[in-house]
């Protein structure tokens, strides 16, 4: 028996993307359970190599019984058909393991959408909000299903007591306007300026979105030299890098946001966080417990916590075991071992 994903694993491209990198998370955490051979159709390929893509999905959708699907909003409308229609006549389970926040919203208006959902073996989504919603508009085989990370947590004994400036932030997601880079890096300028002297640093990890490198390389010419450009981070390094700093700010402009990964990386990294509060914020972060939560319409109040945090530093430090705890609930095990109940029961 075998299991095929269907998503886009980028070909033999490295993309730094949400939806890729939980692609890519997804097959290598399922093929360590070793509870079926596991196949891969690389929507990379639709454009890239139209006959190597019919090639993997018509060997899927012939030979395996299970097929996960995680599909972005334009992979859902060109796919979902063709496997709506396959698993009525041929009696395949399809599970959808939704990529972002965004599917409650598309499915209460395309009625098309929802019946083709609601048809599915399941759907996995990553967020509460999202679940409650689909029941309420039929799809009752809506599970919650988070976001995982295959990476170890650090050792609490091993992260640093920071109590005194400079204190150094840092940005750990793409590069883009709607993540609130220029925020960010308004907000420690205007910290700094106020105070006289450098208080607080200002670290950016992540790659830069194509239509924003201009806009960004500006920023970094025009900014002072506390705050730095660091490049990509693998994703089996990020602990390593996040656990030495003070915070993590994620002012994100993206009201719709899913559950980020940068989030999950920060609770691994026993890394408190500054966070707007975006739609499914309070599931993954508590308001002074394992962040500091301020209001999405205000992007300004994002300066008062930068404030609050370095007046109460020890309130700060404290927080970190708690990230740990809640970053369990991230485990590649606890989630896997769900998803193969599901996919067996």
């Amino acid at each position: 028996m075998a299991i095929s994903i269907i998503g886009h694993f980028g070909g033999k491209r490295n993309f730094n993307d949400g939806q890729t990198i939980k692609t890519r998370t997804f097959y290598s955490a399922l093929n360590k359970t070793k509870v079926a051979k596991v196949h891969k159709v690389d929507t990379y390929y639709i454009k890239k190599n139209p006959f190597l893509f019919i090639y993997q999905l018509l060997r899927t959708l012939f030979a395996d019984k299970r097929v996960v699907v995680l599909l972005s909003s334009n992979g859902r409308k060109f796919l979902f058909p063709i496997l709506c229609f396959w698993s009525k006549r041929f009696k395949k389970f399809v599970y959808h393991y939704a990529i972002g926040g965004r599917l409650a919203d598309e499915a209460s208006d395309n009625e098309r959408l929802r019946k083709r959902i609601a048809s599915f073996k399941g759907n996995w989504l990553e967020n509460k909000v999202n679940v409650t919603r689909l029941h309420e508009i039929g799809v009752k085989n809506a599970v919650y299903v988070p976001n995982f990370k295959s990476i170890k947590p650090v050792d609490l004994d091993s992260v640093p007591l920071i109590t005194s400036a400079p204190f150094r932030f840092c940005l750990f997601s793409r590069v883009m306007k709607k993540k609130g880079v220029q925020d960010a890096a308004d907000a420690i300028v205007e910290i700094n300026r106020k105070s006289g002297k450098t208080v607080a640093e200002l670290d950016i990890y992540g790659p830069i979105d194509e239509g924003y490198k201009d806009a960004f390389n500006q920023l970094l010419e025009q900014s002072p030299d506390y705050i730095q450009y660091k490049g990509i981070v693998p994703a089996n390094e990020s602990v390593d890098v996040l656990k030495d700093y003070f915070m993590l700010l994620f002012p994100t402009r993206w009201f719709r946001e899913g559950m980020p990964g940068t989030v999950i990386d920060a609770l691994f990294s026993a890394l408190p966080v500054i966070a707007s509060d975006w739609a499914f914020c309070r599931e993954m972060l508590e308001d002074e417990k394992t962040a500091l939560i301020y209001d999405f319409n205000q992007p300004s109040l994002l300066i008062d916590k930068i404030e609050f945090a370095m007046d109460h530093p020890m309130k700060i430090n404290a927080m970190k075991g708690n990230c740990l705890d809640e970053a369990e609930n991230y485990s590649e095990k606890k989630v896997m071992d769900f998803i193969i109940k599901e996919m067996y029961r």
